[in-house]
């Protein structure tokens, strides 16, 4: 009797853990998710240049760039290198905008303090489909420290494809009249 009550057991256990594990397709949105056509973009390019009265701007002086997609705000990113001494009319050549969520210079002044927070902050990955971006502030920035906004209202349509980390916006020309 007791031997068949240890079989009895020990085949229940079994057919419980079997039961228990599941070789159902993971759920979407699920934590983990090896799929690599369902990783969503975290980071977009742009090639930007500055003109000043039809001449080229050196892309040093581009500092800060504030970012918005559909809408909604994506960021604050900078650029590379220094600014030259001056302000460098007639140079070549256009800056890279490079804007990953991880590296959004807001992170610096007001990083999340919650695990909801980073979630919301880092949830702003862009799935497959169409978008619009928009670089609704670039600061300009000579060596001496003379700092120039420039904003825009413009917007400029993208399309993400499935399975993209990376999306490529274009390439966006600021035209000024003038600098200080």
């Amino acid at each position: 009797m007791r031997r068949r009550l240890l079989t009895v057991l020990s085949a229940g256990l079994a057919t419980f853990g079997l039961c228990a594990c599941s070789m159902d397709e993971p759920v979407e949105g699920a934590l983990v998710n090896t799929d690599p056509m369902a990783r969503q973009v975290t980071t977009l390019m742009a090639s930007i240049g500055v003109e000043v009265d039809g001449k080229r701007l050196a892309p040093g002086h581009l500092v800060e760039a504030r970012v918005s997609v559909d809408g909604t705000h994506w960021g604050v990113f900078g650029f590379d290198g220094a600014p030259p001494d001056d302000w460098q009319v007639g140079a070549d050549g256009e800056a890279l905008l490079r804007a990953a969520i991880a590296e959004d210079l807001t992170l610096t002044d007001s990083a999340p303090d919650t695990v909801a927070g980073w979630h919301t902050f880092l949830a702003r990955a862009l799935p497959a489909g169409d978008h619009v971006f928009q670089l609704t502030e670039l600061t300009l920035r000579n060596g001496a420290g003379e700092e120039v906004s420039v904003t825009s209202s413009a917007w400029m349509p993208f399309r993400v494809e499935a399975g993209d980390a990376t999306a490529w916006i274009g390439d966006l020309v600021f035209t000024l009249d003038a600098l200080p």
